[in-house]
């Protein structure tokens, strides 16, 4: 088998967005210290670009998070649930 047979015959992963904004009342994502731990545990990073710096985070729900925010825990304990396997933290940009 292929390398792209492989790929394509894996099971598709389960991916949820998050708007930060939504969530928190910040100025700048910098200020919010749920967006410090999602920077800190995330698998993907990009932040800072562009003019106005948007922030976006991919966390891999393998990963045993020990040390969750309490504001967050609802959200990770649901995405779980439903099996989700990726949870993007953006700010809505």
């Amino acid at each position: 088998m292929n390398q792209l047979t492989t790929i394509l015959a894996a099971k598709p992963l389960k991916i949820i967005e998050c708007n930060m904004a939504c969530l928190f009342d910040y100025d700048v994502p910098s200020d919010c210290p749920e967006w410090f731990w999602v920077k800190s545990n995330s698998s993907f990073k990009r932040n800072d670009n562009f003019e106005g710096g948007v922030w976006d985070f991919i966390l891999n729900l393998a990963v045993d998070f020990s040390d969750i925010p309490l504001t967050l825990l609802p959200l990770f304990d649901s995405a779980k649930a439903a099996d989700i396997d990726y949870i993007l933290f953006h700010q809505g940009c």
